[in-house]
């Protein structure tokens, strides 16, 4: 099994059966099955025990059908368009076609296949510095809410940078006069706690989200989360 953000053209950029395209984000990925089928779920990865299948491309390889993977490129079975297809073969068999997307005709500028955080599977290429989309498989659920169910203070790991009121002290003044004089010293002490905390409310977040709470020790905090699997 192996992950990436997005593949290339040609067979360094093929995914094999278990490998997966991962969001920037970690929010969705699609992975290549052993049963062909190119399978997209709201997940971190293949292990996430929280995944939900959101999509699928529908293709089933034939009984005894191996060698079955994803790759971006033109041809063989047409050399007039690059696109990706999943191919699979028959033991001693012939290079067959299991499923294919629309591509472009333009064979020479670079292209590749990337996952949006909205689940979007995206064939775009590259023409004269410019990033152009080809294709899009018409899925996108976006993440747009996130309810937060528990917050955890991790009291026990604070650091305070003082641990002690008592110090020492010394400042020696001259008395010019013939009369007693006083004086008073007095000492401030900062002590800084530093806190972490985290959510514990899923798979996914809010992008770019915030949730305010009470914070042991303050009157309110910010807690921020960007994207991230919230495990």
């Amino acid at each position: 099994m192996s992950a990436y953000d997005h593949i290339g053209e040609g067979d360094a950029g093929a995914l094999t059966v278990n490998d997966y395209i991962y969001s920037p984000s970690r929010l969705y990925f699609i992975v290549l099955e052993a049963n062909g089928q190119l399978n997209t779920y709201a997940g971190d990865s293949p292990d996430d025990p929280q995944k939900i299948q959101v999509g699928t491309s529908a293709t089933t390889v034939p009984p005894g059908g191996q060698d079955l993977m994803l790759i971006l490129r033109k041809g063989p079975f047409d050399q007039n368009i690059k696109n990706l297809q999943i191919f699979w073969s028959l033991q001693d068999g012939p290079l067959e076609q299991l499923w294919k997307s629309p591509g472009f005709t333009d064979l020479a500028s670079p292209m590749e296949a990337y996952l949006g955080d909205d689940g979007r599977l995206i064939l775009r290429q590259n023409q004269r510095g410019i990033w152009n989309q080809i294709w899009n498989n018409g899925f996108s659920d976006p993440v747009v809410e996130y309810i937060v169910e528990k917050i955890d203070y991790d009291t026990s790991s604070a650091k305070i940078k003082s641990d002690s009121d008592n110090g020492m002290l010394e400042q020696i003044l001259q008395n010019n006069t013939d009369a007693p004089q006083q004086m008073h010293m007095s000492k401030k002490t900062n002590t800084t706690v530093v806190s972490s905390w985290s959510n514990a409310t899923g798979f996914k977040a809010t992008i770019g989200g915030s949730v305010t709470a009470g914070v042991p020790g303050v009157a309110s905090g910010t807690v921020s989360f960007s994207g991230a699997s919230g495990k």
